[in-house]
């Protein structure tokens, strides 16, 4: 016993180190600041469809269209998806003026049934590049432009800055979780891009060249669909690239329940595909000699940033209580001192580049009731694509 605990231990706070590792270099090259990396547009300007999946989101789609149908090019689409919808939403659309299928199906329901649904309808007059962008994101100017543009250049997924947002006059209450999602979107897949790496998919903001997307099955209940499609396109050699000349933007949901919702389906399912997938992509990598699926397996062991940081503290405390009871466990524990040291260090240079701004120093108190506010939203999991619920309180 008095090996296999301290054994044990070390071996653990090795993994600990990949892990934290990963993070640290991610977020390092990540802050140098990207310039804009255009598509270069072929010859013929090629056609975009625009699908947008939808579900009860008659109160938000009016910004999403307002600001992507400007944008359309001679020959691009827009095509909204009311999907299982009790509301307004394919009047909204309509009143648009921008094609709208509706689906009823309570079987299988799901985004991604939503998306295979839109593109089962394109292919009647196939676009040339489909951009994939949620009901409730806008996106900013030339978006579509580039983002079609960079698709049929690259014959891959790329996936643009999907950035969330705090809704106007309510910055503070959500300037943790902002400064939480930049690290996640915009610092990490920048420092996977600048080594010339893939990214994650984002669920928004995405864009294919039409052959890729007609030839890959969406149809999926998986509330973290998007990530599970990019493992699938890095095992078939097309994995995904991160691109920086578009972004789209989100906001926050204003209601506690809602807020609770959405961060449980992101990071629960995230936190799950990391337990059920991590592992097992990154050796699938590694034994296939496949460089894109081993970083994007390695990238998925990353731990949404609280539950990086709860396990990091808690490592330290069991290897400090094994140490003063036994004597044993001193280089366990001086390894966990150093994962501790080189976590805080990634997101004090995180915070120092791309926090300041929204994270002033004298509000980092703000990170304790975050951090507790994490235990609500990981008490359950979700695993039905239910819309966040935006009222306020």
């Amino acid at each position: 016993m008095s090996f296999i605990v301290p054994a044990g231990l070390v071996l653990a706070g090795l993994v600990l180190l990949l892990i934290t590792l990963v993070l640290f270099v991610e977020i390092v090259v990540g802050r140098s600041q990207l310039s804009p990396v255009e598509g270069k547009m072929p010859m013929i300007e090629p056609r975009a469809a625009v699908l947008i999946p939808a579900h009860n989101e008659e109160n938000g789609l009016e910004r999403t269209l307002s600001s992507l149908k400007p944008q359309l090019g001679p020959g691009d689409r827009i095509l909204v998806v009311a999907d299982n919808c009790s509301d307004g939403t394919a009047d909204v659309a309509r009143r648009f003026g921008v094609e709208v299928t509706e689906r009823e199906n309570l079987q299988f329901r799901g985004k991604g049934y939503a998306l295979a649904h839109g593109l089962d309808v394109l292919a009647g007059d196939p676009p040339d590049a489909v951009i994939m962008i949620d009901a409730d994101c806008t996106a900013s100017h030339g978006a579509v432009a580039a983002l079609k543009a960079k698709a049929v250049e690259a014959q891959r997924p790329i996936q643009t800055l999907n950035l969330m947002r705090a809704p106007q006059g309510h910055e503070q209450r959500f300037a943790v979780a902002e400064f939480a999602w930049r690290i996640k979107n915009q610092l990490r897949p920048s420092g996977l891009n600048r080594l010339g790496l893939p990214c994650q998919l984002m669920g928004t903001g995405m864009a294919f060249p039409w052959p890729l997307a007609r030839g890959t099955n969406f149809a999926s209940g998986n509330i973290v669909e998007d990530l599970e499609l990019g493992i699938r396109m890095a095992r078939n050699g097309v994995a995904p690239q991160f691109f920086t000349g578009a972004t789209v933007f989100s906001e926050f949901p204003l209601s506690v329940e809602g807020e609770i919702s959405q961060r449980r389906r992101w990071e629960g399912g995230s936190f799950s595909m990391l337990l059920k997938h991590g592992a097992g992509t990154f050796l699938s990598g590694v034994a296939q000699r496949n460089s894109s699926l081993a970083v994007l397996g390695l990238d998925m062991l990353v731990p949404p940033l609280v539950l990086h940081g709860l396990g990091i503290a808690t490592f330290c405390a069991v290897c400090l209580a094994v140490y003063l009871m036994s004597g044993f466990a001193l280089l366990a524990l001086l390894l966990a001192l150093a994962v501790a040291g080189l976590f805080f260090v990634s997101i004090a240079l995180a915070w120092f580049s791309h926090g300041r701004d929204i994270l002033p120093f004298r509000s980092l108190v703000r990170l304790v009731p975050f951090v507790l506010a994490k235990f609500r939203v990981h008490r359950s999991r979700q695993s039905d694509w239910v819309r966040a619920d935006r009222r306020k309180d």
